[in-house]
């Protein structure tokens, strides 16, 4: 398994915890999102995450702060990524 791939739900919140970021993007197929997205953000979010991005299109997740996809303003994810993480631009 790849070091930033995991299926299980605790070792993604304890890798975020140790990374000492406050921002996280979950990758995963559509199908995943359905099953697990909303799960994962909330818990992520409990665990001191400020944003959760999605990688994909737009959807109806709880918790999860914006979306990365082909067509999305990635200049604004980019700044806003940056002001959250405090980045002087």
């Amino acid at each position: 398994m790849d070091p930033g791939e995991t299926a299980d739900p605790d070792a993604l919140v304890a890798a975020f915890r140790d990374s000492g970021t406050t921002v996280v993007c979950l990758c995963g197929t559509d199908t995943a999102y359905a099953d697990r997205a909303d799960r994962l953000a909330a818990a992520l979010r409990d665990a001191g995450a400020a944003t959760v991005l999605l990688a994909g299109k737009p959807a109806d997740h709880a918790h999860v702060d914006g979306y990365v996809h082909t067509g999305c303003d990635a200049l604004a994810v980019l700044s806003g990524t940056l002001d959250t993480l405090g980045v002087a631009r």
